[in-house]
């Protein structure tokens, strides 16, 4: 994904791009690619966005919001866009007709929803590259203790931010029964509910969002098919499900996360 619009002589000529013409290409410079899934999303997790929902957003901030800032260097300008998104959030909740016109700017609820998760991940775009680096640093770790070390050194104390980081560090995880077991080992238990309670449910939000990433990859678009990145796909949805279904104790009634079934009944032989 490319990360910025082209340069011109014309200083106007890329804001007036960047406005225009806010293609998935260009989706918020990507600066928040690493908590992008793509659609469908039948189950929307708090540390990712769907794709269709942060067009929505970033096309409603280059028409609505920004149309007098120069957003062809968007990290430069982020901290007058996130004012900006934060002003028109407030003024949303605040106003029934506000958030009526909000709504219906974005398109839809559900882009109104997203926009917390995409402020949040603006907010912490920094970070979301040092989570990515600590996934890819995961993999070579292999004393378990270090790797529980660091896997207690995320923020857990901030539900939001945690959510992030583990989504963003689980896209570089090779192995996902390894932190499955980093994080039963400082629960103390393997019971969904014990692990949720000491802070580790973002990161089977992580695990099941990531699988869920798996299905657009899946569905054929025509006779010249990537047949090699569909068993890819369908290699990395099991190892994330059987990360969980393998190590944590769901209740028959879950108490916190959704049935898995539905995941793998996407992926079972018709």
């Amino acid at each position: 994904m490319s990360q910025a619009s082209n340069h011109s002589a014309d200083a106007a000529e890329p804001r007036r791009s960047a406005r225009g013409d806010a293609s998935q290409s260009q989706l918020f410079a990507g600066l928040i690619d690493a908590v992008i899934v793509e659609d469908p999303v039948a189950f929307p997790f708090p540390g990712s966005v769907a794709r269709s929902r942060a067009v929505a957003v970033w096309t409603w901030v280059n028409r609505d919001l920004c149309g007098d800032i120069d957003i062809s260097d968007l990290d430069a300008a982020m901290p007058q866009v996130l004012v900006r998104m934060r002003d028109a959030l407030a003024g949303a909740d605040a106003d029934f007709d506000s958030g009526r016109r909000l709504r219906a700017a974005l398109g839809n609820d559900e882009a109104r929803a997203a926009l917390p998760v995409i402020m949040g991940a603006l907010r912490n775009r920094a970070v979301l590259d040092k989570a990515q680096a600590f996934g890819r640093a995961a993999n070579a770790i292999a004393d378990e203790t270090a790797l529980s070390t660091a896997i207690h050194s995320m923020p857990l104390q901030d539900p939001p931010l945690a959510a992030l980081l583990f989504h963003a560090a689980m896209g570089q995880i090779t192995n996902p029964t390894r932190i499955v077991g980093a994080i039963i080992r400082l629960s103390g238990n393997s019971n969904e509910g014990t692990v949720a309670r000491a802070g580790f449910g973002p990161v089977i939000d992580a695990i099941l969002a990531h699988a869920q990433n798996q299905l657009h990859l899946l569905q054929p678009t025509g006779p010249f098919s990537d047949i090699d990145l569909m068993c890819r796909s369908l290699d990395r949805f099991h190892r994330l499900i059987r990360a969980l279904t393998g190590y944590i104790e769901f209740a028959r009634q879950p108490l916190v996360y959704g049935p898995i079934e539905p995941y793998q009944a996407d992926f079972r032989p018709h």
